[in-house]
């Protein structure tokens, strides 16, 4: 049992069960109503079966495992909900919190985004990913400071108004004097 869950959605044929973390009169986009699928929330889940568990001093990111004798003990069972600057989340289907679980998460608007995305939880509660967002470069020295330090001279796109306006299309020397410099050139028709 962990603290976080509050309902349950299971399919019988693929005995697949997702966890709900509300139940579906506060969240109803979290009841299924398909059929195979059966929920159930939680006050009306049999205390019996929990026994000690239900007085456990769980963290929200863990579960409680019953032991002899009355006893419990607390595991992590899940990462926590995901709370990264710059991002907007991705979520694809499959995607959870559990331990060994993924979750999509994309850059948000007007940022550079490195790296997959995808996030790992791993067994002791925290996440693992690859990636890093970045605010859109502003001039060809921003470029190098936002990890392109191995850029080689060449035209970029860079945000000289500010992450609303349009890009501009510049050249960037990236060996004159350590680099960074931006060239911008006009044409009239």
């Amino acid at each position: 049992m962990t603290s976080r869950c509050r309902s349950v959605n299971y399919f019988k044929g693929a005995h697949f069960c997702e966890i709900n973390f509300q139940i579906h009169t506060i969240e109803p986009e979290m009841y299924r109503q398909s059929p195979g699928w059966i929920y159930t929330a939680i006050e009306r889940w049999n205390k019996d079966l929990v026994r000690s568990c239900s007085s456990s001093s769980c963290a929200l990111n863990e579960k409680c495992i019953l032991q002899p004798f009355g006893e419990f003990r607390c595991v992590f069972s899940d990462c926590g909900i995901l709370n990264v600057q710059n991002t907007t989340w991705n979520v694809q289907d499959w995607d959870g919190i559990g331990i060994y679980q993924h979750f999509h998460i994309k850059c948000s608007d007007f940022h550079l985004q490195r790296g997959s995305g995808r996030f790992l939880c791993l067994e002791n509660g925290t996440w693992k990913s690859d990636l890093i967002c970045l605010d859109l470069p502003r001039d060809c020295k921003n470029l190098r400071e936002n990890g392109d330090n191995d850029s080689r001279s060449g035209v970029y796109e860079i945000y000289p108004y500010g992450s609303r306006a349009r890009p501009a299309t510049v050249f960037c020397d990236m060996y004159t004097m350590g680099g960074g410099w931006t060239e911008m050139t006009s044409s009239t028709s």
